[in-house]
């Protein structure tokens, strides 16, 4: 009898901090320490807790990108208003 496959656990890194919150347009403006990219799974730290969402646009200087480099200030959509410099964590990168 085999061992059931056990999916391991994502590893958490820190990718930036959030700086700015545009709650219209739900935008949040992170300092990024790290590269990321459209597409990356987020765990984002949030006033009421963390949440998960996978990143689905990101612009830097009001210009679409796909990815964005360490150093940058982008802008990235979020799902939820993230608490002010909290930690954005790469949950994995599917």
């Amino acid at each position: 009898m085999a061992a059931p496959s056990v999916r391991p656990e994502p590893v958490l890194m820190p990718v930036g901090v959030a700086t700015h919150f545009i709650d219209k347009i739900n935008v949040v403006i992170v300092k990024l320490g790290s590269d990321v990219r459209v597409g990356d799974h987020l765990m984002l730290s949030g006033e009421k807790g963390s949440f998960k969402q996978k990143l689905k646009s990101m612009q830097i200087n009001r210009q679409n990108v796909e990815t964005a480099a360490r150093g940058t200030r982008s802008a990235l959509k979020s799902a939820k208003k993230p608490s002010w410099g909290k930690w954005f964590m790469w949950s994995d990168k599917k």
